[in-house]
Order: structure tokens, then sequence, then C-alpha cells
């Protein structure tokens, strides 16, 4: 499932939020087919993130040190 949460705040006081797959997949932002293992959006002047996510089926693979 995909979530989003409050991030932080960037140096301008813009808030920011991360959209990321509970499941450890990746996801894809509809608008661009961009695909991420999670993002960070700046929200508008009203609170709102004008980007969309879908989970894809494909997992984030763990870094091998």
């Amino acid at each position: 499932m995909i979530k989003t949460e409050y991030y932080g705040e960037n140096g301008l006081g813009s808030k920011l939020y991360r959209t990321y797959s509970d499941e450890k997949k990746y996801i894809k932002q509809v608008e661009t087919n961009i695909v991420y293992s999670d993002a960070i959006d700046i929200a508008d002047e009203n609170g709102n993130i004008n980007y969309t996510y879908e989970e894809t089926e494909k997992y984030i693979e763990e870094e091998k040190e």
C-alpha cells in the first residue's frame, strides 16, 4: 500500500511530504511514469501534493555491502 507522511520543511518553509510503499515496492508517478523507491514532494500553498502515485509489482532490492 502507498503511504504519504509529513517529511519536514525546506529552507523556504514549504512543507515536504514523503510517499513510499509499505510493502517495499517501487512507486510510479502517474503523471510522468517515472519510477521511484520513494518520493519527496513539496506541498502547494493549500497543503496539497500535486502528484499521484501507484505501486508497482517490483520489489526494491536491498543494497549489498
